[in-house]
């Protein structure tokens, strides 16, 4: 039987959006790390930063850095978790189930008019109660089924992960990478 692996994937950037790469880090059910990709860094012109403006961002996560790592992976995970909302049409690209996550309560949650596209959320608690709750947010295609599988992979790997600390590694590791290697300044 295939190990089951989760997936975590962070676009990290400056304030600006001057300098942009992506990062995914993939790991087994107890945070173990079987493999780690990351792109060269993304720099936008001031011109290219003013004609996307607020596109800017998933334009860069999702088809710039987000889909080539994903497609660049051995194994793809079971969960891929990504760390912002703007990423989450990813899933229409990609074969694994796709969540966001943040710490339950740490945002504010502002009600729409637009019925097309939302996204549906869900608060999960770690059945072993080691980890704080999280507010886990769904694309908004997803079906019924599609939300109820990615749930329980979820709570399956909540048990023995904090879900939001791979993100962590990943923010050490590009800074290590930044330090060591000019190519990803």
């Amino acid at each position: 039987m295939a190990q089951k692996t989760a997936g975590f994937y962070k676009l990290v950037a400056d304030e600006e959006h001057k300098r942009m790469l992506g990062a995914l880090l993939v790991t087994d059910e107890l945070g173990k790390p079987t493999e780690f990709r990351v792109t060269l860094p993304v720099k936008p012109t001031l011109i290219q930063r003013q004609l996307y403006g607020e596109a800017l961002l998933p334009h860069v996560g999702v088809e710039l850095c987000g889909l080539p790592l994903y497609q660049a992976l051995k194994d793809k995970p079971a969960l891929l978790v990504v760390s912002h909302p703007a990423f989450l049409p990813l899933n229409d690209r990609v074969q694994s189930l796709l969540v966001y996550l943040e710490r339950a309560g740490s945002s504010l949650v502002i009600k729409s008019t637009d019925d097309g596209n939302r996204s549906m959320s869900d608060k999960v608690a770690s059945r072993s109660g080691r980890f704080e709750p999280i507010s886990l947010t769904y694309p908004g295609a997803y079906e019924a089924s599609q939300r109820s599988q990615a749930l329980a992979l979820v709570e399956d790997f909540f048990r023995a992960v904090d879900l939001l600390e791979p993100f962590e590694r990943i923010d050490v590791a590009v800074r290590m990478l930044q330090e060591q290697d000019e190519r990803f300044r």
